[in-house]
């Protein structure tokens, strides 16, 4: 699964603690081919996905019943998560 949050995250990460300067990231799709995709990991990039996700931590911290999830009515209990759908 292609993830660039996660990646930027990676990179991120890496540079801080080897307090190496990371140039470029990407991935490479073995599936596809052999099809490179750059990430992008420029400050205001990371930045953005921290602000994600710190919006996501708070929204979980200030909702902690699953009826205050969008999504949580269309469960059809397809996944493996799905007994918390009926959690009351």
């Amino acid at each position: 699964m292609y993830k660039p949050p996660q990646l930027q995250l990676y990179a991120d990460a890496f540079q801080r603690i080897t307090n190496m300067e990371v140039e470029r990231a990407s991935i490479l799709f073995l599936e596809t081919g052999g099809e490179l995709a750059e990430i992008d990991i420029s400050k205001e990039s990371l930045d953005e996905n921290y602000e994600s996700i710190g919006k996501f931590v708070q929204f979980i911290v200030q909702n902690n019943s699953i009826s205050q999830y969008e999504k949580w009515n269309n469960c059809k209990g397809n996944c493996k998560y799905s007994i918390l759908c009926n959690i009351n």
